[in-house]
């Protein structure tokens, strides 16, 4: 016997496959066609759904290549590996759904509601996330090169080891979001709110952080080489063991000397903290100093200046 939970899933996965097979058809024709089949899940077909009659054309027309879903209800749909590449889902509800996989390289995702949804390795270098919605999407080794992530709303959504290499983050909030192991080389992330993130080993080199919000974030081991965190909030950050060569921190608000962290003479440090750095740091290598740190240093990362 299907349960109503198993019939709703079941109606997620078939509306998302005529999404795709029927990319002409109207929402409420697609949403009307998928719920009579699901109901219909305990029969033995006699006759074909007469919902589905409105998914036919007078004429058969060519689909719209790229497809065309903007504003599409997508709730939930079952879309691993799905080739959704340059696709319009402007506006969609892919609240829950299964992307695993899926190709949306270039794909147009401005507005579209993500949230829940799984995208675990799924491909969206160079896609147009806009203003979309995010949170606790699960990212994991998802590649988001060169995307734009605008306004977006990533809040505790899960990157560990995404490619974010020179995503435009600008204004992004992604608080609590965990970015373990990520690529932001060469990112965007000014004026991001990232407090409480998660960022231990990721790599930033190059980012822009200009004015970024890291109040409480976890940067344990990232790679900070030539980053520009001018402005940015770092009240409660912990930067232990943090690769500082050449990063510019001037400006930087609420910062306290990082414990075991690295740094060079190109690195920017807040005027009220430099004098500080140079006492308490040793020379490892000619030109790179390490602050000094015991071999387990505190997780909390910082030492009361």
């Amino acid at each position: 016997m299907v349960t109503d939970a198993e019939r709703v899933q079941h109606e997620a996965a078939l509306r998302g496959l005529l999404y795709l097979a029927c990319p002409n058809a109207t929402s409420p024709a697609i949403t009307s066609a998928a719920e009579a089949i699901a109901q219909r899940s305990e029969e033995t077909p006699q006759e074909p759904v007469r919902e589905a009659a409105r998914l036919k054309r007078s004429r058969w027309v060519a689909p719209p290549h790229p497809a065309y879903l903007k504003g599409a209800d997508l709730t939930g749909a079952y879309l691993i590996d799905a080739i959704l590449a340059e696709a319009d889902l402007t506006g969609a509800n892919l609240a829950g759904a299964n992307l695993k996989g899926a190709d949306l390289t270039g794909a147009n995702l401005i507005d579209a509601d993500l949230i829940d949804a799984n995208l675990r390795g799924a491909n969206l270098s160079g896609a147009n996330l806009i203003d979309a919605i995010l949170a606790q999407a699960d990212l994991t080794n998802a590649n988001l090169a060169g995307a734009d992530l605008t306004n977006a709303r990533l809040v505790n959504a899960h990157l560990k080891s995404a490619n974010l290499t020179g995503a435009y983050l600008t204004g992004l909030n992604m608080r609590g979001a965990i970015l373990a192991g990520a690529n932001l080389t060469d990112a965007i992330l000014t004026g991001a709110t990232l407090t409480a993130a998660g960022l231990y080993d990721a790599k930033l080199t190059g980012a822009d952080l200009t004015g970024a919000d890291l109040t409480d974030a976890s940067l344990v081991h990232a790679q900070l080489t030539g980053a520009n965190l001018s402005d940015a909030h770092l009240t409660g950050a912990n930067l232990t063991d943090t690769d500082l060569k050449g990063t510019r921190l001037r400006s930087a608000v609420g910062m306290r000397l990082p414990s075991g962290a690295t740094w060079n003479r190109e690195t920017w440090w807040p005027t009220e903290l430099a004098s500080t750095v140079a006492e308490q740091s040793d020379e490892v290598s000619p030109g790179v100093y390490r602050v000094r740190g015991g071999p387990t240093p505190d997780r909390s990362g910082t030492v009361a200046v």
